[in-house]
């Protein structure tokens, strides 16, 4: 895959789950006089739902090399969440999952058929196509 032109697909998934932000709702803990941020129920409980399509979808490695990613997010509400917040929630998750092994390798798209925030009141869901993009971290050899 690291070797495929730009632009090869990888993969195409799609996650039957309601798509949730990472940085609403969050919790502080205290340890002593460190304090630490720590992500929503919400957002656990969204990183776990996405866990077996995630495993059925990708039994690979993770990436660990440049790829772009063009998500579509459909929700049953709309009440949206920022889109910045929706990327780091799926980023997050990609890399928690073992897609990724960093998600610094994403390159964020919008998707060529339109605006990357949908409606699907029956079926909230989130849909993924990895591609093949050369990132600037990588090396030239």
């Amino acid at each position: 895959m690291k070797n495929s032109p730009d632009g090869a697909l990888i993969a195409a998934i799609m996650l039957p789950v309601k798509p949730r932000t990472k940085k609403n709702h969050s919790t502080i803990i205290h340890q002593g006089r460190r304090h630490i941020l720590l992500p929503s129920k919400q957002y656990k409980d969204f990183e776990q739902l996405c866990k077996p399509h995630i495993q059925a979808a990708w039994t690979q490695a993770p990436i660990d090399f440049g790829i772009s990613i063009e998500a579509a997010v459909y929700l049953d509400t709309k009440r949206a969440g920022d889109h910045c917040g929706y990327l780091q929630a799926i980023g997050d998750m990609l890399q928690a999952h073992g897609v990724v092994a960093d998600d610094k390798w994403i390159t964020w798209l919008v998707p060529p058929n339109g605006h990357w925030l949908r409606w699907d009141k029956a079926t909230p869901r989130i849909e993924l196509t990895i591609r093949r993009c050369k990132h600037p971290l990588e090396s030239s050899n």
